[in-house]
């Protein structure tokens, strides 16, 4: 994943937003991810599952300098920060 185009780093957390493996050499920035990630999952979970009750695979969030892809699986939550893609 690393070696796509774009990406910038890779955390690996459990659901307290602990790190347990980052390629994000900054700490503080690692961490201000995972205890974002960690929130937003908390509180955009239940409002999900009333919509669509399977368990979800992938979140994808668009600003206009960074994406983030998070994967909850089980008790740890993969986090993939990149650029975007410019489409013009």
């Amino acid at each position: 994943i690393s070696k796509h185009k774009g990406v910038e780093g890779i955390i690996i957390c459990d659901r307290q937003g602990i790190p347990v493996k980052s390629t994000i050499t900054d700490e503080d920035k690692a961490y201000l991810y995972t205890t974002g990630v960690v929130k937003f999952l908390n509180k955009c979970t239940d409002k999900i599952r009333t919509i669509v009750p399977e368990d979800m695979n992938l979140i994808r969030i668009r600003a206009k300098t960074d994406e983030i892809l998070i994967a909850p699986q089980g008790d740890l939550i993969l986090i993939v920060v990149q650029k975007p893609l410019a489409t013009n």
